[in-house]
């Protein structure tokens, strides 16, 4: 892709940067992806983000739940995160 500085691209490959959305269209253009392709893309953007904002709208109760699932990251055994997961996808 020309036109795109290395550092940049380095940058995301280690997580230091996250595309942005006019970099992300610009790559689905440039490689003719299809709905489902982008679709694809979209949600692998979303989940390599390393830094996140807790919503405005949130509440009391869910701001100290993420508080306190922030507070464990990195010292989850699988089981838990396995648990997590089951619990938040009722």
């Amino acid at each position: 892709m020309t036109g795109v500085d290395p550092s940049y691209l380095s940058a995301m490959a280690r997580g230091k940067k996250s595309p942005t959305s006019s970099f992300v269209q610009r790559l689905e253009k440039e490689l003719n992806l299809d709905q489902q392709e982008c679709q694809a893309l979209s949600e692998a953007v979303q989940f390599s983000q390393r830094l996140y904002r807790i919503p405005s709208e949130a509440n009391e109760s869910e701001h100290e739940m993420v508080w306190q699932i922030m507070s464990l990251i990195g010292k989850l055994r699988p089981a838990q995160i396995s648990a997590i997961n089951a619990i938040l996808k009722l």
